[in-house]
């Protein structure tokens, strides 16, 4: 890992999914830890995904209100509930 980078930890479920009438949703964790030497500023944050192995695409991407600052050991937790509606 280098100056101004996050050690991505593996993404988890962390809710069956579930369904209620026609909704579904489930919720996904991801745990970025910063061990670069430096305070990381972060502004977006963003979920990627992929149509098939040869098309990633970013799926959703949120703009913070507010710049996050983690410092050098510090670590940023980041939670979706997605939802869908049939």
């Amino acid at each position: 890992m280098g100056a101004g980078q996050l050690a991505y930890q593996a993404t988890e479920i962390i809710y069956p999914p579930s369904r209620s009438g026609p909704e579904c949703s489930f919720q996904v964790k991801r745990i970025f830890v910063n061990g670069s030497g430096g305070v990381i500023s972060v502004n977006e944050i963003g979920v990627y995904g992929a149509i098939t192995s040869s098309y990633p695409a970013c799926i959703i991407r949120d703009v913070l209100v507010g710049t996050v600052n983690i410092p050098d050991g510090g670590s940023i937790t980041v939670i979706y509930r997605v939802k869908a509606v049939a």
